[in-house]
């Protein structure tokens, strides 16, 4: 029994020894700092500038499609829209609400053909042209793209609240 004993511990002794004898060898140098790549958009998608199909005739609403099979993810992706009045002029996102000719102008997003629609109302009734924007602008941002600031804590910006300019300076969008 004894001679059993002396078997196992030595066994034990000499898995253990191999076990500690073998090492994984010296780390190499760390390598030189990689060159800086170039700001990007971060995959984040967004159109030309498109001419409003809205004018004659005048309407208590009406509707038209920036882009139909849009590449989004419904459930994850941040669908902005903008209209402007004309090239260098304010962009307004949309929601908006146009006071004195009581217009309003809304997105809605058609989830099955992952239609992007441009809705414009009147709140009194009143026929309009819906003449308030001459050019709309979608962008589409990737659930989860780093946007730097204060997302390196793991919070996402409010892009809704940011102004147009802000959205093209933090994702390199040209005019």
């Amino acid at each position: 029994m004894n001679s059993m004993r002396n078997l196992v511990n030595l066994m034990v002794l000499f898995f253990s020894l191999t076990l500690l004898a073998c090492s994984g060898g010296d780390d190499g140098a760390v390598g030189p700092q990689g060159v800086q790549g170039e700001s990007g958009t971060a995959n984040v998608i967004y159109s030309e500038w498109i001419t409003s199909p809205f004018g004659p005739p005048e309407a208590a609403s009406k509707f038209f499609d920036l882009v139909d099979g849009a590449a989004f993810d419904f459930n994850n992706d941040v669908v902005l829209v903008y209209g402007r009045r004309s090239v260098g002029t304010i962009a307004n996102i949309l929601p908006y609400y146009e006071v004195e000719e009581q217009e309003y102008y809304r997105v809605n997003i058609v989830s099955t053909t992952r239609t992007i629609r441009i809705v414009a109302v009147t709140t009194d009734g009143v026929n309009s042209f819906f003449d308030e924007f001459d050019e709309f602008r979608y962008v589409i941002i990737p659930g989860g793209v780093p946007a730097g600031g204060d997302n390196a804590r793991g919070l996402q910006p409010d892009y809704q609240n940011m102004s147009y300019d802000e959205i093209a300076t933090l994702f390199n969008i040209p005019e």
